[in-house]
């Protein structure tokens, strides 16, 4: 067959179903066969590659298709396709597992989050008190990751912190981080007791 070419929708959102064809200018004669590479290495046989429900471009469904149409008289054809897959974003990593730093006054911590989404995400964190008001809070963003910093913390440092991302395609909720302090009580939210954190560490 002479070249060939794929044809379908390139820029989708996250729970689109497409179908992407791969043809040649000729067909072939005979037409031949086609074959498809996916991105996370699967293949595929068969004109049409049926691509159902993007819910989670972690399994290998945003990236490169590759199509190969050959038969038994001409060489083989190919084409590649760029498929971008559009989401929300939604947590795919926090530091710490438990959203918890227990630390002492005058250390220095960070809080971190990586989101899967596209496009790239705007943060936001925020230093939330027990009244209901909140600070807006500077951050260190890259790409899909963000990280704040709190150094030589003080007493009023400890307590709640939030983190919101947001893209053209949707947010997620705030995400609650918590700045505990060792050796000392402080109060839980919403409850009228207070805590004492030992300052051991579990093996």
């Amino acid at each position: 067959p002479e070249a060939a070419s794929i044809q379908g929708e390139s820029d989708v959102v996250a729970g689109d179903d497409i179908t992407l064809t791969c043809s040649t200018v000729d067909r072939g004669n005979p037409e031949g066969t086609y074959k498809w590479k996916k991105p996370n290495g699967g293949t595929q046989d068969g004109k049409n590659l049926n691509i159902e429900n993007l819910n989670n471009i972690q399994r290998g469904k945003h990236g490169s298709y590759f199509c190969k149409a050959s038969n038994e008289m001409h060489p083989s054809a190919h084409d590649n396709f760029n498929l971008i897959v559009n989401c929300s974003p939604a947590l795919q990593m926090a530091f710490p597992d438990d959203r918890i730093h227990g630390v002492t006054e005058g250390a220095s911590v960070y809080f971190f989050v990586e989101a899967l989404s596209h496009p790239t995400p705007n943060f936001q964190w925020k230093r939330t008190f027990n009244n209901g008001t909140t600070v807006n809070l500077p951050s260190d963003d890259s790409g899909n990751k963000s990280n704040l910093t709190i150094t030589n913390i003080e007493m009023e440092d400890f307590g709640n912190y939030t983190v919101s991302a947001h893209n053209n395609i949707g947010r997620w909720e705030d995400i609650k981080f918590e700045l505990r302090a060792l050796g000392r009580p402080f109060r839980v939210d919403d409850e009228s007791f207070y805590l004492l954190v030992e300052s051991t560490v579990k093996p």
